[in-house]
């Protein structure tokens, strides 16, 4: 705002298959710094449980965001299965989490191919991201789950971490990493395995591959 005025940066919400926008912070209202606003006018958006889209969630709890509007898209081109579990009774299920406030303010957290499932906790891979990278030690991390072997169907928290200059691998440096995440994050959000590369894998827009990183 320096650079550019006062007011004149909006945070929106959109994508390709809503032609493309779905919310935004009002020009003329109320700005909530972090959120990306409200919905467009004929736009409807609801939360509803990333486990069960039948369940919508209450205010301030995270959920998968579904849009209904009139510019939402008519299918995927030639996938008709993606289509299918995309596409429900009017209702684009769009696999961002977000969390919306009591004035209907919209958030967004994660999504919900990142969510990580431990013990039946969700965890939200954008959350311990946010967190980790404040470590002194910390250049740039991500996190992943990875399958639980004595808990079919649940998963560990695995931090994948690209060191600051100065700074070497070493289990002095991983104990205190981990020491940090056990002083700021509840418990089942506690990576259990911490490893470094000398390079994360980088999508073509310059955010962490996640899904590379769930195949390394």
């Amino acid at each position: 705002e320096d650079i550019v005025g006062k007011g004149k940066i909006i945070e929106a919400y959109g994508m390709t298959e809503a032609s493309p926008g779905v919310t935004m912070n009002p020009y003329l209202g109320e700005k909530k710094i972090g959120t990306v606003g409200v919905p467009f006018p004929n736009t409807e958006v609801k939360l509803v449980d990333v486990t069960d889209r039948n369940k919508e969630v209450p205010i301030e709890t995270p959920g998968e965001i579904a849009i209904r509007d009139p510019q939402i898209f008519k299918g995927y081109w030639n996938k008709p299965k993606e289509t299918e579990n995309a596409l429900v009774d009017g209702w684009f299920y769009s696999g961002d989490v977000g969390v919306m406030d009591e004035d209907g303010y919209l958030r967004i957290v994660d999504q919900t191919k990142d969510m990580i499932i431990v013990s039946g906790f969700k965890v939200f891979s954008v959350e311990v991201d946010d967190k980790m990278n404040k470590h002194a030690a910390i250049e740039l991390c991500s996190t992943v789950g990875i399958p639980d072997p004595d808990r079919p169907g649940s998963e560990i928290v695995k931090l994948y971490v690209l060191l600051k200059e100065g700074y070497q691998a070493s289990e002095e440096v991983k104990a205190d990493i981990l020491k940090y995440a056990q002083d700021n994050l509840a418990k089942y959000k506690v990576p259990k395995f911490i490893e470094f590369l000398d390079q994360l894998p980088l999508t073509t827009i310059g955010k962490v591959d996640k899904k590379a990183l769930r195949k390394m």
